[in-house]
């Protein structure tokens, strides 16, 4: 990778070696589809590569509208690579592949929602005493406070379907 490559150069060359990684192993991309779908994919990948480049080389000055017609072919190219890709997963050829990245995802440690209600206990004015449900930890606040969607005290969900 060379210093003064442009981002979108050092990307299409990312891009070209994902593709080929993905297509080229039959555990990730059915054999049955590499030579014809597979193929696609790579050469597409190239081509996105090898024109931006050959854009990149043009002389802006001297040869302007060259220029954009390759720049413009360089989106075609991207175009009809997401066709591959779209295609691939409408047959869920990447499917299995999918089902891998997701499985190796982190997970995170989930628990069971306890659910309460606040009951009142006291009001005197100003201020108002509520008592959760679940662990009869009492709440004071300002009367004109909503009451907490959680208890702090135990996590319960106020959602009043009682477990409590």
């Amino acid at each position: 990778m060379a210093d003064n490559d442009l981002k979108v150069i050092i990307k299409a060359k990312e891009l070209a070696r994902h593709s080929f990684k993905l297509t080229s192993n039959s555990n990730r991309f059915p054999k049955k589809y590499r030579h014809s779908l597979g193929d696609r994919i790579q050469l597409t990948s190239l081509d996105i590569y090898t024109t931006l480049t050959e854009a990149n080389r043009i002389n802006n000055k001297t040869a302007r509208n060259l220029r954009c017609d390759t720049i413009t072919k360089a989106i075609k190219h991207c175009d009809d690579l997401l066709f591959f890709i779209e295609l691939s997963m409408n047959l869920e050829l990447l499917f299995d592949y999918l089902k891998i990245i997701i499985r190796d995802q982190p997970t995170v440690d989930a628990v069971e929602v306890v659910h309460g209600r606040w009951r009142p206990v006291d009001h005197d004015g100003s201020w108002r005493v509520d008592m959760c449900s679940v662990c009869h930890r009492r709440m004071h606040y300002v009367d004109y406070d909503q009451p907490y969607q959680y208890c702090p005290n135990c996590g319960a969900k106020m959602d009043g379907d009682g477990n409590g």
